[in-house]
C-alpha cells in the first residue's frame, strides 16, 4: 500500500469517528494527521468524487454519508 493510500485510508477512519460526525473540515483534517493543506484537501475531493463524503457546506464542513443515507 502506497503512502498515499495509506493517507487516506487514516484519513477514513478519523473521519468515521463519533466526534465527527458534525462534519470534518480541511484544517480538522491537516490537524489531525499532520498533513499539509493541499494533501488534506486532495484526499476530501477524493472521498467526495467516491461518494464517502458530501460537498462542503455554508460552515466548509463536510459529511460523511452512509449507506443508510444513500
Amino acid at each position: 500500500m502506497s503512502v498515499k493510500e495509506q493517507t487516506k485510508q487514516a484519513a477514513l477512519e478519523f473521519i468515521r469517528l463519533p466526534e465527527n460526525h458534525s462534519g470534518i473540515t480541511i484544517s480538522k483534517l491537516q490537524r489531525a494527521l499532520r498533513i499539509g493543506y493541499a494533501e488534506a484537501a486532495s484526499i476530501l475531493d477524493e472521498l467526495e468524487d467516491e461518494g464517502v463524503v458530501s460537498c462542503t457546506d455554508i460552515d466548509f464542513r463536510r459529511h460523511l454519508i452512509t449507506k443508510e443515507a444513500t
